[in-house]
């Protein structure tokens, strides 16, 4: 079966809620373009959240 082709693009992950853990912080967050979700990790206030899952939920164009 072949596969659809991918459009890619930067995403501009805006978040949609937080809490905080042991570890940092938990951002689920949204890319409004694409519709695409993931789960990041910020460790600390002044670092640069990192991806803690992939992506999901990508809608075609």
């Amino acid at each position: 079966m072949a596969q659809a082709p991918v459009s890619t693009h930067e995403h501009s992950w805006l978040t949609e809620s937080h809490h905080a853990t042991s570890e940092g912080t938990i951002r689920y967050v949204q890319c409004p373009e694409c519709g695409a979700r993931r789960v990041d990790l910020q460790r600390h206030p002044d670092a640069p959240p990192v991806a803690a899952s992939r992506e999901v939920g990508v809608r075609s164009r």
